[in-house]
């Protein structure tokens, strides 16, 4: 059985992941996870953190 869907309010990504999910239902999940509380407009997301995201997915085979 796979988990998949929305990250739930009061996790992020990172904490989905770690709670077993096999599929992320939406990027805009993805980039809160890697530039918490900033304006998507204006902020270019931190290298680091999206790099440790990425290998984390890769690592658990988690998809988007």
């Amino acid at each position: 059985m796979t988990l998949t869907g929305h990250v739930p309010r009061g996790m992020n990504a990172f904490d989905f992941i770690d709670a077993g999910a096999d599929q992320i239902n939406h990027v805009s999940f993805i980039y809160a996870a890697i530039v918490p509380d900033a304006d998507p407009v204006a902020a270019a997301p931190p290298v680091d953190v999206a790099r440790k995201l990425f290998a984390l997915m890769r690592e658990r085979g988690t998809v988007v």
